[in-house]
């Protein structure tokens, strides 16, 4: 079954949507089962679940605008994928090197901006090229 191009973004945001909710739970069940209700209290593995979820929020809500704008101005719908699944890959690697890792020192995080910012790249550079090219 093809999806058509009009449902792209909609599709990546129902799937974001979706990613956020146990990501979400995560941070809500460790306050549970250490009893902080505000801040981070020094926990470490509080403090990383918060970063997570706090760097997704921070980096999915512009990713998914320049998504939709990219499939409105009519950039190809292979870019559209491209980046849509790019920023999956990206967010759930950075989400899972912070939260179940117990250092830095992997690849996942990195791998995970990486991809972040080339799904941003592509619709970025999409738009600029369909608006002013």
């Amino acid at each position: 079954m093809e999806i058509p191009a009009i449902y792209i973004a909609p599709f990546f945001v129902a799937l974001f949507v979706l990613i956020q909710i146990p990501m979400t739970f995560s941070v809500g069940l460790r306050r549970v089962k250490t009893g902080i209700n505000f801040g981070d209290g020094g926990d470490d593995v509080l403090i990383r679940r918060m970063r997570g979820h706090g760097n997704y929020i921070e980096t999915v809500p512009i990713s998914l605008l320049g998504l939709y704008m990219a499939g409105a101005v009519g950039v190809e719908p292979i870019w559209l994928w491209v980046a849509g699944w790019s920023l999956i890959a990206g967010r759930l690697l950075h989400f899972h090197c912070l939260v179940f890792t117990r250092t830095g020192a992997n690849l996942e995080r990195p791998a995970g901006m990486i991809l972040t910012f080339l799904s941003m790249l592509i619709s970025g550079l999409g738009i600029l090229v369909k608006v002013v090219g």
